[in-house]
């Protein structure tokens, strides 16, 4: 019946909006699942539940993995590869000190990181004092972390663990173009220096003689995966516990001692 024709195409594309709503259900959960340190509700309990809502299931998964995963807004890519993306720069400040030394705040570790800190040392292999101050960098990317992490360390096998649900891995930090040498290597830290930013830390007083100076930092000692949802939302999953040997990431990095008197200011 031709009448009849127009019911027939709405009713099949609701259904195929539905059966693809349904299986974006099941994506959700399928990556959650292959993420979380911790197990992921069923998918029927997720249909019953939530039907077809994303944003939903993501929340009620949230919820079942406890107080680390929650639902975050999904950021641009930090690339300059794609246009009106704007690149944010890594160190926002330099500055030579009265003993010699150089002073570098560290915000990110952003793409152009590595080549930003080759600029600020001018070229100069050794130096008598180094301080990095991390006390506003919140984390970000780990491999550009090992990458910064290398010049001042060079090349460390099994430097940091991962504990997940398929068991425990290693990351190695590469071997550097170049190293970077200080007779005193300071790294400032506190409450805001957190996640990736703290094995840097870590890391640094372990493999490069760093001292640490300021207050205890964060203590976010597991990484998390992102589990895409809609409307720009995104699923933050706890996939792996973090640590270095030899340092406690958990509850916060103690420091060795207070900021230098110079920089309290």
């Amino acid at each position: 019946m031709p009448g009849l024709r127009p019911f027939l195409l709405v009713a099949a594309l609701l259904t195929t909006g539905t059966a693809l709503a349904e299986s974006g259900i099941a994506r959700i959960r399928e990556r959650a699942a292959a993420l979380a340190l911790r197990p992921v509700p069923p998918l029927a309990a997720l249909r019953a539940r939530c039907g077809v809502d994303a944003l939903c299931a993501g929340r009620f998964i949230a919820r079942a993995l406890g107080p680390r995963a929650r639902i975050v807004r999904r950021r641009p890519p930090d690339t300059d590869a794609i246009r009106l993306v704007k690149v944010q720069r890594s160190i926002t400040a330099v500055r030579h000190l009265q003993d010699g030394g150089l002073y570098l705040e560290l915000r990110r570790f952003g793409i152009q990181a590595l080549p930003e800190l080759r600029t600020a040392l001018g070229g100069q292999k050794a130096w008598p004092r180094i301080v990095i101050d991390l006390r506003r960098n919140g984390g970000g990317d780990v491999a550009r972390m090992l990458r910064l992490a290398a010049v001042f360390t060079g090349a460390r096998r099994h430097a940091v663990r991962l504990r997940t649900r398929q068991g425990v891995r290693w990351l190695d930090i590469p071997a550097p173009d170049a190293r970077i040498g200080a007779l005193r290597l300071e790294v400032l830290i506190g409450p805001q220096t957190a996640s990736s930013t703290e094995l840097f830390a870590a890391l640094l007083r372990r493999h490069a003689g760093a001292r640490l100076l300021g207050a205890r930092s964060f203590g976010k000692n597991w990484l998390g995966g992102a589990v895409p949802l809609a409307q720009g939302r995104a699923l933050l999953v706890p996939s792996a516990i973090i640590d270095v040997p030899g340092e406690a990431l958990a509850g916060g990095l103690v420091p060795d001692g207070p900021l230098p008197a110079e920089l309290t200011k």
